[in-house]
């Protein structure tokens, strides 16, 4: 399964637009803070950041640098994010209200996430994988809607 980051900048590229080489870290945007606190509360789970690694392309009209992707930056502590993830990542494009996160605990435990923000609620999906299969689930608001 590729990452929504790659599928996202396979995409640009191949549809004409120069994405920019150089992604820039800087801290959140009040909006950035906002969407993230929306998941936090429904999913007890997710970790986020203050800081942000924002990937640019030009505007196709102005030609401006525009961010398309940001993926929040996580500092490792004796080679694991949060003290058990070999891997742990969180990325959303400007203004479409769409967090994805994945995380890798190792042991054939992981997991993908998508929350979907509107308004007062958030959608998840999740995918959890571990060493006696895979589960999915759905959750409107924090509240079990669907689970296999």
């Amino acid at each position: 399964m590729s990452s929504p980051r790659i599928v996202l900048l396979v995409a640009l590229s191949l549809s004409g637009a120069n994405v920019l080489a150089a992604p820039e870290v800087s801290p959140l945007t009040p909006e950035e803070r906002s969407l993230l606190a929306a998941v936090a509360r429904v999913d007890p789970n997710f970790r986020a950041s203050d800081r942000a690694r924002r990937h640019h392309a030009p505007h196709p009209e102005s030609g401006q640098p525009v961010t398309v992707l940001s993926e929040l930056v996580f500092q490792r502590q004796d080679g694991l994010f949060f003290g058990e993830f070999m891997s742990y990542n969180v990325s959303f494009a400007p203004y479409s209200n769409v967090v994805s996160y994945s995380f890798d605990a190792g042991s054939a435990f992981r997991g993908e996430t998508t929350a979907m923000v509107n308004g007062d609620d958030v959608l998840v999906t999740e995918r959890v994988c571990g060493t006696s299969g895979c589960s999915v689930s759905v959750m409107l608001n924090g509240q079990p809607v669907l689970e296999r």
